[in-house]
């Protein structure tokens, strides 16, 4: 058993420790994934060390207990802080908020009195009390204490946000965090299977933890899949987006006369303006250019007219550019896929890479 409960902690600590690495190589300038990462990495070195120490190895190495306990009392504060960045609420580092920390901080003064104190150093290792089948921990009952409440309320603050999303009335709407709400319930579930199972059957405290492990697996595999459809970006490509088209829209009346694309048929070659054309597709080595009643083939790529036109055109699949100016309405269908309605009524799909720049470039 012990070994199978190690076996299957560590796919749980390699999995959630890989995940953590994509999400910071992929995108290392948001903030966000940082949050990720922390949220990731850190029950995962718990989980590995609780295994250890179940399983009756190390028992020696106290420090790596100590470093346990002090890391898993950082992991609430750090869900908290994420769902706020997610909510849209900035995070000031004032006194107030260290205090999220001071838990931790007095498990890290607690450890350190242990270590002085050598003849309680044996100590560390048993920081349990058993009264028949009653079984408490000195240092997790806090744990999980405080993991609850952080959780409760950061559901509490989720729910309210996808509720205000399901009342907005705007075309384009605040991005819904159901899978951070699936998340946060999905971890209260697993810290009450374990509390319980610790509290009342301590028998059976092996085969739940197991369970709880091998439920984790699946589940962060899940919330990757679940975060990489939201396709968040960094801080600063939103305020690229924004900076990018949002002052040139002001301009575009002006500008349009200028703004002409070549058209080469077998007979004759022109130019139509850039104001009367609706979208653009690609068809193998060539571009079909689409007007209100007609459409062109043209010697452009989509990378050249994207390069050439870029405050007009707006990049919103690999095949498929389309003129920001005669887009008429977005609709979102189950399942989370975005289609554009177009002047000429057409609906042009969304491919999920580039959901969230066309957000955030329409809600502007």
């Amino acid at each position: 058993m012990k070994t199978w409960l190690l076996a299957l902690s560590a796919v749980a600590v390699i999995n959630m420790i890989g995940l953590s690495i994509v999400l910071i190589i992929k995108k290392i300038r948001s903030k966000k994934n940082w949050l990720i990462a922390a949220i990731l990495i850190l029950p995962a070195y718990s989980i590995f060390l609780a295994s250890i120490r179940y399983a009756g190895l190390f028992s020696n190495y106290s420090f790596l207990i100590a470093l346990d306990y002090i890391l898993i009392y950082l992991w609430p504060p750090v869900i908290l802080f994420y769902v706020r960045m997610m909510t849209g609420r900035k995070i000031s580092f004032r006194l107030k908020t260290f205090l999220h920390f001071l838990p931790s901080f007095l498990v890290l003064c607690f450890m350190l009195t242990l270590f002085l104190k050598t003849e309680w150093t044996y100590l560390l290792n048993h920081l349990q009390t058993k009264q028949g089948l009653l079984f408490t921990d000195f240092l997790e009952i806090p744990f999980v204490i405080q993991a609850l409440s952080y959780l409760f309320y950061c559901r509490k603050k989720v729910l309210n946000h996808n509720q205000s999303v399901k009342k907005s009335t705007d075309k384009i709407h605040p991005v819904s965090l159901r899978w951070l709400q699936t998340l946060i319930q999905g971890l209260i579930v697993i810290i009450l299977i374990v509390s319980v199972a610790a509290v009342f059957f301590p028998l059976v405290e092996y085969f739940l933890f197991f369970m709880s492990i091998a439920s984790i697996i699946p589940y962060f595999y899940l919330f990757f899949k679940l975060l990489s459809s939201e396709h968040l970006f960094s801080e600063k490509d939103h305020e690229f987006l924004k900076s990018f088209f949002v002052p040139q829209k002001k301009q575009l009346l002006f500008s349009f006369p200028e703004k002409k694309i070549q058209i080469k048929t077998a007979d004759t070659q022109f130019f139509i303006d850039i104001a009367s054309l609706l979208y653009i597709r690609s068809e193998e080595k060539y571009t079909r250019v689409y007007l209100a009643d007609r459409s062109y083939l043209s010697d452009y790529t989509l990378i050249e007219l994207e390069k050439k036109f870029p405050e007009d055109l707006l990049r919103i699949h690999r095949n498929s550019l389309v003129n920001i100016h005669h887009v008429k309405n977005i609709e979102k269908i189950p399942g989370g896929k975005l289609f554009l309605v177009m002047a000429d009524k057409e609906k042009l799909e969304v491919s999920r890479r580039m959901a969230e720049p066309v957000k955030v470039v329409f809600s502007s």
